[in-house]
């Protein structure tokens, strides 16, 4: 089975690859958004990279998988039910005012969103030389934390969060394991 990419977060001063969140941090389809799935690294479709700022949660960055539509829409045609079939997506709507920018192999990136989120429940993070790779490297992302001289030991947290509020930031012990089959 192939690594899936994490989502990252940002908190004081380091970057975290994101291990549980209960429950999920942010949707794209609640804003219009609807990920492909077009990578084995992702099946999700999408990667966000989220920060703590004063003590509240945000939205930074999202990559999803996205195919343009080819071609003008299509028209339905009530005695050919095969007359909606057409190959991509309509356009990827702005998520906070920002619009989506051609990245690559099939993503499109939402840079700078500094979406306000509205989060209650925790989230499990780590970083160190234990997390998994990611296949994005944004400047505050947990690779550089990785690739430091001399390595260090991982670190997890559990943060709370009450309406997009850090409530308590807790450290635990490893996991045995990262995810459970």
């Amino acid at each position: 089975m192939t690594d899936q990419t994490p989502n990252g977060l940002h908190y004081d001063g380091e970057g975290y690859a994101i291990m549980c969140a209960e429950p999920g941090i942010f949707s794209p389809w609640d804003h219009g958004i609807e990920p492909e799935d077009i990578c084995s690294s992702n099946w999700a479709g999408y990667v966000c990279l989220f920060e703590v700022r004063n003590d509240h949660l945000y939205l930074n960055y999202l990559t999803v998988a996205h195919t343009p539509r080819r071609g003008p829409p299509p028209k339905e045609d009530p005695d050919n039910p095969l007359s909606m079939l057409v190959a991509g997506s309509p356009p990827l709507p702005l998520l906070n005012g920002v619009k989506a920018q051609k990245g690559s192999m099939g993503y499109w990136d939402y840079h700078d969103v500094d979406l306000k989120l509205d989060y209650t429940g925790t989230i499990t993070v780590a970083n160190g030389d234990e997390p998994p790779q990611t296949s994005y490297e944004p400047e505050w992302s947990f690779e550089t934390v990785v690739n430091q001289d001399p390595p260090q030991t991982a670190q997890y947290l559990v943060l709370t969060f009450e309406h997009g509020k850090l409530m308590t930031a807790t450290p635990i012990a490893p996991p045995e394991a990262y995810f459970e089959l």
